[in-house]
């Protein structure tokens, strides 16, 4: 039964089903064997519900040594980060010297393990990593970690052209000027902050709506918190890089079949 209990577990929380996997979860905390994988199921669900005042009490409460490595620096005023760290059930440690292997895929969210970090895209369904060219990873990882990072010395064989072109649209106005002189057959794909901010999309998402429901236009929403990057260097929220802006779609390049990527920026 144990073993089972644990399968429907796994089952539910690789489905999303927060308060199934929980509850099952709370059945295997007291099985020796398996309070360690419990607990972390516990958390992980209060992580992604965005009940993080729980997961703040949950860590401190629980001796999370060896369970989640490094978790210590995460605690007190840094919850935000720790949360990061706890979100991803994958153990992998950054490797510098095989940039593509920092990346996995669970169901549709893709992760990239950094240095400091973990972060994610929640990608359109029927991505794929293994279908993903190893130039589109590297120039993804590129644009995120050129400031802190050497990434000239990996190399891929370089990826032909598609067939269309896209636009990193943030719904502002000058991505939306941009949207208006380029062809109307241009792909766009919004990014969307995951993660507590003062940043608000409503404007955004209203104008999303509009594109869609009344002149037909498509509009990709790509969820990430890889703008908390630079917070682990001292930095803001933000983008690492320029291009940063445009990784969402850089990492969409052959799901899209994408030529090129534009970006809506006001002249200087």
């Amino acid at each position: 039964m144990r073993i089972i209990s644990r399968v429907r577990m796994r089952r539910a929380y690789n489905k999303s089903k927060w308060l199934k996997a929980r509850t099952l979860a709370l059945k295997l905390l007291y099985h020796v064997d398996e309070e360690g994988l419990a607990k972390s199921i516990i958390i992980r669900t209060y992580w992604h519900e965005k009940n993080y005042d729980k997961v703040r009490d949950l860590v401190a409460e629980w001796d999370f040594e060896g369970v989640f490595p490094n978790i210590d620096r995460f605690l007190g005023n840094n919850i935000d980060a720790a949360v990061d760290e706890i979100a991803c059930d994958i153990e992998h440690e950054w490797d510098p010297d095989n940039l593509i292997s920092n990346f996995h895929q669970i169901e549709n969210r893709l992760w990239l393990k950094t240095p400091l970090s973990w972060i994610y895209w929640d990608m359109p369904s029927g991505f794929s990593l293994a279908d993903t060219h190893e130039s589109l990873l590297l120039l993804a990882v590129e644009v995120l970690l050129k400031p802190w990072i050497d990434t000239s010395k990996q190399n891929s064989e370089p990826r032909k052209f598609g067939a269309n072109y896209s636009l990193s649209f943030s719904g502002g106005i000058d991505s939306t000027a941009a949207m208006i002189l380029l062809p109307d057959d241009t792909i766009l794909a919004y990014h969307q902050r995951d993660f507590e901010s003062q940043i608000l999309h409503n404007n955004a998402k209203r104008l999303i709506d509009y594109l869609e429901t009344k002149k037909g236009k498509e509009v990709f929403i790509v969820k990430s918190n890889h703008e908390r990057i630079r917070t682990r260097y001292g930095k803001p929220n933000g983008f690492s890089t320029d291009y940063a802006a445009g990784v969402h779609l850089i990492l969409l390049g052959d799901f899209l079949n994408l030529k090129g990527i534009a970006f809506g920026l006001p002249q200087t």
